[in-house]
């Protein structure tokens, strides 16, 4: 039964168990071929069926061919989506979450530029966003970042500003809030 699992996990290893090596590794290269897993791991699976028949004096029972075919077929696909499913969710969600941040910062940044020319315009920064960006066709996002929160620039006085996103949490002051400042 040993066997019949190890070739459930990968298809070979049950071969490799029994000693036939070179059919073993024939399978695990097979198994990473595209599209032809499911017939290795049958051929894999009968093969061990029929090498434990050969080399056992207790031949194997239907019950238990039948649960290594449940465990082959139901079990371990299921239990790998699961787990790739999980594996992207999460890595989907970390690189969302960078992504928008490296966006914040970029438009975050073309603001700036456009503070510093009104400031070599107009010997001051503006008192507000809106006066920043006044003489552009706005379009409505130009407010907010990219997690939809709205930007938050402070004057300090004619020769300095802080802008300021509050990062994923949308919460000032604290760790993902992304300041710029002259």
């Amino acid at each position: 039964m040993l066997a019949i699992i190890l070739s459930i996990i990968l298809p070979g290893l049950g071969q490799l168990y029994y000693g036939k090596v070179f059919k073993g590794l024939v399978m695990i290269f097979l198994t990473f071929v595209p599209f032809i897993y499911p017939f290795v791991l049958i051929w894999s699976i009968y093969d061990c069926v029929q090498l434990r028949k050969k080399v056992s004096i207790d031949p194997i029972t239907q019950k238990e061919t039948a649960l290594a075919l449940v465990i082959g077929f139901i079990i371990v696909p299921i239990v790998a989506i699961g787990l790739y499913t999980g594996v992207s969710v999460v890595g989907n969600k970390i690189s969302n979450q960078y992504l928008k941040k490296n966006y914040t910062l970029t438009e975050m940044k073309k603001m700036q530029l456009d503070l510093e020319k009104t400031l070599h315009k107009n010997g001051s920064y503006p008192e507000n966003l809106s006066e920043l960006v006044g003489h552009k066709p706005l379009n409505e996002t130009l407010y907010t970042d990219a997690w939809g929160n709205m930007y938050h620039y402070e004057k300090k006085d004619d020769n300095s500003y802080k802008l300021m996103s509050n990062g994923v949490d949308g919460i000032s002051g604290t760790n993902d809030d992304i300041v710029l400042s002259n």
